[in-house]
């Protein structure tokens, strides 16, 4: 009877790891670039799916610095989010389908129910830290960069 004990949890400990790993997101670098000329790369998780986006940075405690996630859709729309279930402070960057910053809403407050709303039709929202798009110095007008989900590539 032990043995079968054992046997159930290093299935269970096997299923629970697998399905974690299925969870976690792409990561591709985007550079940003502001107005002065400043390079700015930022690790990003990449949501693609209504599931992915619909979980975005849920639950999460932290976030590094340097790190985000881009929220990807397949056309140009009016978007809204909100921080229910969001623990940490986000700046939300939102995004033409080239990689223009449209409108940039600092510091949402965690597990807010307010909408934010993207200010017209975009295709592509960055999440930040908190405070992160500030830092960076980085304004309406400037370009992120990243062939595959900006159609861009920065010159080198």
């Amino acid at each position: 009877m032990r043995h079968y004990f054992f046997v159930l949890m290093a299935l269970f400990v096997f299923f629970a790891v697998s399905a974690r790993a299925a969870d976690e997101l792409p990561i591709q670098d985007i550079v940003a670039v502001t107005a002065d000329g400043v390079k700015h790369v930022i690790h990003a998780e990449i949501a693609l799916t209504d599931e992915q986006r619909a979980q975005g940075l849920m639950y999460r405690t932290e976030m590094p610095e340097d790190h985000g996630m881009l929220f990807v859709f397949p056309v140009a729309q009016p978007l809204g989010f909100w921080m229910r279930n969001t623990l940490i402070s986000l700046d939300m960057v939102f995004l033409t389908d080239d990689g223009l910053v449209h409108y940039i809403h600092k510091s949402a407050i965690p597990q807010d129910e307010t909408v934010i709303e993207s200010q017209g039709p975009v295709s592509r929202v960055l999440e930040l830290n908190g405070g992160a798009a500030e830092r960076m110095g980085l304004n309406v007008g400037d370009r992120l960069y990243n062939e595959t989900y900006f159609g861009n590539k920065l010159a080198e």
